[in-house]
């Protein structure tokens, strides 16, 4: 589920970004797009958590270890080709 609020959050924290690497000298602290990046996905990553420790109260713990661990699964599953690809470019 896409929320307008936090999209609009981050399109405002990469074009601070975009626009301090184009005009360094207009936009000063356009590096802290990064920062509002950084604590946006910090707090979606809470949410999810919190979201899954919900649905699991009164599980057992084998099957509350299980499903944690698919939960990291798939987002390294998402994130780590990128950091592969990003990494292999840099290198050659």
């Amino acid at each position: 589920m896409k929320r307008a609020d936090i999209q609009g959050l981050r399109t405002v924290s990469i074009l601070a970004v975009i626009f301090y690497h184009i005009w360094p000298t207009h936009f000063p602290n356009g590096f802290l797009g990064v920062d509002v990046f950084f604590v946006i996905s910090g707090h979606l990553m809470a949410v999810c958590l919190a979201n899954f420790s919900g649905k699991c109260c009164g599980a057992k713990s084998d099957k509350i270890r299980n499903k944690l661990f698919q939960f990291y699964a798939r987002r390294v599953k998402r994130i780590v080709p990128m950091y592969v690809a990003v990494i292999c470019g840099t290198l050659r």
